[in-house]
């Protein structure tokens, strides 16, 4: 992996990023649309987030083995 720093940063931008729409999703003026909306992109982002966790412990994992 190229640089283990540099995902667990994309990790921590993208939980940032799904609290702010989690507190976004509470906001009674939302209509049924935009509350899909978001629930839809925190979802993508929630996948984008459990892929790199993947990736970091796959790494992990390896280097485990090899030494």
């Amino acid at each position: 992996m190229k640089n283990i720093a540099s995902v667990k940063l994309q990790i921590l931008d993208l939980d940032e990023r799904i609290d702010l729409l989690h507190e976004r999703s509470y906001q009674p003026d939302l209509s049924a649309s935009e509350l899909k909306e978001i629930n839809k992109r925190k979802k993508k982002l929630q996948k984008s987030r459990q892929k790199l966790v993947k990736k970091i412990e796959h790494y992990i994992q390896n280097k485990d083995i090899i030494n």
